[in-house]
């Protein structure tokens, strides 16, 4: 039952195995190195690539091959043919199987020592390798340079076919001796290995073996010596699979075949191309890249290779940005100023870093500088660290808000934290002759009016000037006279006339005249002050009295007029900075308006939702400092005295 057990588990491998793409014998393969990154988005690596019959395909243009990354299609840069190399291991899995000679009395092993022997005496002088040898009882010859010592080294290998316990742990140490690290990144990597057919224990770590040797890109050849019995069993299948998977091939050896010639094996692993490719990743930790290749008789994908790589925006500093800006107003003592003051200076050098926190420095698309959320300056071209800060628009005292952000060829955007900015105003000193010379036409327009009214006034004080009378003219009867004769009733009456107005004193003329003027009406009664606030701070540069009443049901606090009832010209305020209402109770609440420097009560911040004012309460808008109390003394609480106790 465990002997089919055992061959359900290796079938179950096996199928494993073939399901991955086929082999060199079977088809064309292409097989890509994982990416070096260290240039991005520069990206460079190495290809191979094998027809059917698993030669390499020589004569590879950029036209010819482009690569698929992260599922898009990108053009290769450069491509060029190496002929390098190779770093190859030769594994000797010993076990008796190998004492068994022929019908000439030549062992197997004798054979194999004379397929080496061949490979040596006929190895290419211009070739540069990297050969090894390594076997099941610890015996190796690592990283030798020329293969007469490597030959040297193989031939005074004794092994005991007898004692010798076959194992593919050996094949794990070949693989990692063919990856080692050199200092010549090009060279193609391979394995020989020479094995028995191996027992179920070994055959079941061939898939982390595939794993370790597809990661180092190394490509494995297997001679297996034994019997013809063995040579279409389940076992003989896996390692095909295996050496397939990784690029090579598997061999069958009774000891009546001819080996084959290792030099092939060694030539396919020297030849490789090495390309370069503009990445167009921006962003994410893992990616895939795969080759496609094209030529008029071969078309091939090699299989995907991921690999890390963490892209991060570009991250913009300013480089000692002001704290703040002084322009000063210019005046010329020759000649008047102009309606429109001048002032300087009338511009500011911005200067930035752009650091790159993946260290992975690039070209630049855009920089951008940013006052106040608005555009104020912008480089697509270099150099992209320097931006004018034009001026002339800013003519009054304030602070303002900069930040810059970066664009990279890739589209990564990264902006800068904001950096307040104060403008400060100074004013040139009064000059009244300039003032004087500005507004000389104005003045002898004034003079003349004020000139003209004295003069009309004086006339109608001296009576030379009257009012002229309007409204009905008042009828009034002459009186009749005793020796007057009686009108006769049979005549007509005569009409009735107006009289004229008898004369009267100057100063009742002047009183009436006077009286036709509307004169304003008395003020109303100003509304009761409930309350008030006191101001505590010494600094008081807002305009206002010191004590500012309550009269209203609701006030605004700000430095915005058009915004604020109440305007505090400090620094610290917002446009909108505080609301101080009286709510349905008689209770005044005073809230925040979302303020940068906020609003505190009692040294308590404020919410927008307010907080309920009591007498006495200190109140800190922004930096000014205000006291809030009632004129009603049924409001003001009552201080509460505490008896202290007797020692």
């Amino acid at each position: 039952m465990f002997k089919h057990l055992s061959q359900v588990i290796l079938l179950g491998l096996l199928l494993s195995l073939v399901s991955l793409p086929v082999g060199a014998q079977e088809a064309a393969w292409a097989k890509l190195s994982p990416p070096d990154t260290d240039s991005f988005p520069l990206i460079s690596t190495y290809l191979n690539v094998y027809d059917g019959e698993g030669n390499f395909v020589h004569d590879l243009g950029a036209q010819n091959v482009s690569i698929i990354e992260n599922q898009r299609s990108i053009a290769v840069s450069e491509i060029t043919a190496l002929h390098a190399g190779a770093q190859f291991v030769v594994a000797l899995n010993m076990g008796p199987a190998y004492a068994i000679k022929d019908s000439q009395g030549t062992t197997r092993y004798e054979h194999i020592q004379g397929a080496m022997s061949a490979w040596i005496d006929a190895y290419p002088p211009e070739a540069t390798d990297d050969l090894s040898f390594v076997t099941n009882d610890d015996i190796e010859g690592l990283h030798l340079n020329r293969p007469v010592a490597w030959l040297s080294k193989f031939r005074s290998y004794e092994p005991n076919f007898d004692t010798a316990i076959p194992s593919l742990d050996v094949l794990a140490r070949a693989i990692t001796t063919a990856a080692d690290p050199t200092t010549q990144s090009d060279l193609g990597r391979g394995v020989l290995l020479i094995t028995p057919l191996p027992n179920q224990d070994s055959l079941a770590i061939l898939p982390s073996l595939e794993s370790m040797a597809r990661q180092g890109n190394v490509r494995v050849y297997i001679w297996m010596v034994s019997s013809r019995a063995y040579f279409d069993s389940v076992g003989a299948d896996l390692l095909a699979a295996f050496a397939a998977q990784t690029g090579g091939q598997l061999f069958l050896y009774s000891g009546d075949e001819t080996l084959p010639a290792v030099d092939p094996y060694v030539d396919q692993l020297r030849h490789a191309y090495f390309l370069t490719y503009n990445s167009q990743i921006s962003g994410g930790e893992t990616h895939q890249i795969s080759a496609h290749i094209n030529t008029p008789s071969l078309e091939v994908a090699s299989e995907p290779v991921e690999f890390a790589l963490n892209v991060q925006p570009p991250n913009p500093i300013f480089v000692s940005p002001p704290l703040e800006v002084v322009r000063t107003e210019q005046t010329t003592p020759e000649e008047p100023s102009t309606e429109i003051a001048e002032f300087t200076p009338n511009k500011q050098l911005i200067e930035i870093l752009i650091e790159f926190p993946d260290n992975f420095s690039r070209s630049l698309k855009r920089t951008t500088l940013f006052i106040d959320g608005e555009i104020a300056a912008e480089n697509t071209s270099p150099p992209f660290d320097e931006f004018t800060w034009f001026l002339e628009d800013f003519v009054s005292d304030g602070s303002h808000l900069i930040q810059v952000e970066a664009v990279d060829d890739l589209g990564l955007s990264g902006i800068s934290i904001e950096h307040q900015v104060d403008i400060a105003i100074q004013r040139a000193p009064f000059n009244f002759l300039n003032l004087f010379r500005q507004n000389i036409p104005i003045l002898i327009g004034i003079s003349a009016a004020i000139v003209v009214s004295i003069f009309i006034f004086a006339l109608i004080l001296g009576g030379k000037i009257q009012p002229k009378t309007t409204g009905r003219l008042i009828w009034r009867r002459r009186p009749q006279r005793a020796e007057e004769p009686k009108p006769d009733k049979s005549e007509p009456a005569p009409a009735a006339q107006s009289l004229p107005p008898e004369p009267q004193p100057t100063r009742e003329r002047l009183s009436r005249w006077m009286n036709r003027f509307s004169w304003p009406a008395k003020k109303e009664q100003s509304p009761v002050e409930e309350a008030y606030l006191e101001f505590l701070a010494a600094k008081n540069g807002n305009g206002h009295d010191e004590r500012i009443p309550i009269v209203q049901r609701e006030l605004t606090f700000g430095n915005d007029p058009t915004l604020a009832t109440i305007e505090l010209l400090d620094p610290s305020l917002d446009a909108l900075h505080a609301r101080l209402r009286k709510d349905e109770h008689g209770s005044f609440i005073i809230s925040d308006e979302g303020s940068v420097a906020g609003t505190w009560v009692n040294y308590i911040p404020v919410s927008t939702k307010g907080i309920k004012l009591s007498h006495g309460d200190i109140i800190h808008i922004g930096q000014i400092s205000l006291r809030f109390a009632y004129n009603d003394i049924q409001k003001i609480p009552k201080p509460k005295v505490t008896p202290q106790e007797s020692p």
